[in-house]
């Protein structure tokens, strides 16, 4: 007898699982052929064949499995897709078998997997593991039994394995020996040990050794060796995690850990894991410190956590000659007091031409951080004293941060306004921003050599929706001045934008003091998302500009004359593609050097 075989897992009145295939039974063998098993959202299936040999009491069976792409993750745009084939036969005293796995993908998500296996109904071996994974091999073998708890040991040993596939910043070979022996019992932790070795191995071209020994014994963690040794940096660590692990960090050279930094550090202090709780000191000092553009002749920090008196929290960190871009500070402070779940925050941030302090109260619960701004004050040399208005509340978490409007008003008329709500991972939300008078000579910090005055007022709010689909509105006034030597140029802008589920509208318009003028716009009639639109039309016009408004970015031994007025018009379609035409005239012009 055979035929079609349908076989459907529900969950609340929906496909869950789905297996289909040919089923042929006789006297003495049972058999599946063709078999399709689907797991409803998750990308990928497995496909093959079972038989079963009923004439004999060992009942004999073959199993022959594909795996094909099969989602790790439910996500079409997981890491880890895996194919492969599983081949085992056996009877009702053991089996054995062979597996070969593989994960094709760029860099390294890129890998493969092969080895034979062996077990029965209290234990499983899997052997001659053989994988290629981070251009580098991974060889060796697991054991896994289950009579009475179960118990998990095997050892791996990695060689030739290219870190630089995860970063590039990050060339090198690791060489490592990896073993374990773990009991999991009822009890929340195991008991065992884990090992790691590393050996003769290189990370961003420098050398790196290290040994890291831990084990779990009556729910206790124990760190009885943590060492990485490498050129410029060493770090150790030694301790029962629920009751004192003690760490000692010294960086002569921060480079040799983050691509591209400098200077040097040293850190040292403890921490600890009771009653579901962090606890612990930290201590640090550095010197010449430059990452990411981010650079302090000196940085001072201390914390302490006492999970045993009512998470008590103190954290001190001082900086000296504080540099990040056209950000310059002579000095920063900021200092913690109180418990995690109640304290106050203070920042004190002292520049060559501005002042300022920063005071709010709060606490961290279940991972996310509520408080209230409730000071915000200082001294700018362009807004003299300015201040927040009223105060401002803060929820700040891993997946949303969201504050009601903070105002920021200035002596000078400047005043500042933001607020907003924000989820990530998607990204969702809303936000508003309002800005009055703001004084435009604070770019005279970012473009050097060239003198910008005027003022701007304006707004834009957002809305950001599933799907990314987004809603913009704002508009903007400038009035302006550019100077570089003996010329100034004068005017003023107005810009207005407007995007929503109707399409995209911008325009940029400018009006010169000494004459002429220039008007831009972009027109999209699709919806509007989080990215650049895939379809447009731009169109901008000149009129009777004065060349002479080049000056302020020309050298100075070029003099320009004339009037130019001109029109280009362009198009973005599917693939970001862009296409631009235009002319341009000048009249009355001339050029000297």
């Amino acid at each position: 007898m055979s035929g079609p075989m349908t076989i459907i897992g529900m969950s609340k009145n929906n496909e869950h699982v789905k297996l289909v295939g040919t089923v042929a039974i006789s006297k003495k063998i049972i058999s599946l052929d063709r078999i399709d098993f689907k797991e409803m959202g998750r990308p990928g299936s497995i496909s093959g064949n079972v038989s079963l040999d009923l004439s004999v009491a060992e009942r004999p069976y073959e199993l022959n499995l594909s795996l094909n792409d099969i989602d790790l993750l439910k996500n079409k745009e997981a890491m880890a897709c895996i194919s492969g084939i599983l081949a085992a036969k056996g009877n009702i005293s053991g089996y054995s078998g062979s597996f070969s796995i593989k994960n094709i993908a760029e860099s390294w998500k890129n890998l493969t997997l092969e080895g034979q296996l062996k077990g029965n109904n209290q234990e499983l071996k899997i052997f001659e593991i053989k994988g290629r994974v981070l251009k580098g091999s991974v060889t060796g073998k697991i054991t896994a039994s289950w009579s009475h708890a179960l118990k998990v040991s095997g050892m791996l040993n990695a060689r030739n394995l290219d870190p630089a596939l995860i970063t590039p910043d990050w060339p090198g070979i690791v060489n490592a020996d990896f073993s374990s022996e773990l009991t999991f019992t009822r009890s929340s932790y195991p008991e065992g040990q884990v090992k790691a070795n590393f050996l003769r191995s290189t990370v961003r071209n420098r050398p790196l050794t290290g040994n890291i020994e831990v084990q779990w014994a009556k729910g206790l963690l124990s760190v009885d060796q943590a060492e990485l040794h490498g050129k410029g940096f060493d770090v150790k660590a030694h301790g029962i995690l629920q009751r004192k692990v003690d760490y000692n960090a010294k960086i002569t050279d921060l480079g040799g850990l983050i691509p591209s930094a400098t200077g040097r550090l040293t850190a040292s202090g403890w921490f600890r894991w009771a009653n579901d709780r962090w606890g612990g000191i930290v201590a640090a000092e550095g010197y010449t410190i430059g990452i990411e553009g981010l650079k302090a002749d000196s940085a001072l920090v201390s914390i302490k956590v006492n999970e045993k008196e009512g998470d008590v929290l103190k954290a001190n960190l001082q900086a000296g000659n504080v540099n990040y871009g056209p950000i310059n500070l002579r000095s920063a402070l900021v200092t913690i007091g109180g418990k995690l779940s109640n304290h106050d925050v203070f920042i004190s941030l002292k520049g060559p031409k501005s002042n300022g302090e920063i005071a709010a109260s709060g606490g961290y619960h279940e991972g996310e951080w509520s408080g209230t701004l409730s000071k915000m004050e200082g001294w700018d040399a362009l807004a003299g004293v300015f201040n927040v208005l009223r105060p401002v509340a803060l929820n700040i978490s891993r997946d949303r941060a969201a504050m009601t409007p903070m105002i920021l008003s200035g002596a000078s008329g400047e005043l500042a306004e933001i607020s907003g709500a924000l989820t990530f991972n998607p990204i969702r939300g809303s936000f508003s921003i309002r800005w009055e008078k703001l004084r435009l000579e604070r770019a005279n910090q970012i473009y050097g050599g060239i003198k910008i005055g005027g003022t701007g007022s304006g707004f834009l709010q957002g809305q950001i929706f599933d799907k990314e689909r987004m809603r913009l509105v704002g508009s903007g006034t400038n009035t302006f001045s550019i100077a570089r030597g003996p010329i100034t140029l004068r005017g003023s802008t107005v810009s207005k934008i407007d995007c929503g589920e109707n399409g995209i509208r911008a325009s940029f318009d400018v009006g010169f003091a000494n004459g002429g003028k220039f008007e831009s716009q972009f027109v999209s009639n699709g919806p509007a998302y989080l990215r650049m639109p895939e379809s447009g039309e731009m169109r901008a016009m000149w009129r009777d500009i004065d060349v002479t408004i080049l000056k302020p970015l020309s050298p100075h031994d070029i003099d320009i004359t004339g009037k130019v007025s001109g029109t280009v018009q362009g198009t973005i379609s599917a693939g970001s593609h862009f296409e631009i035409s235009g002319k341009t005239d000048v009249t009355d012009r001339s050029i000297t050097w």
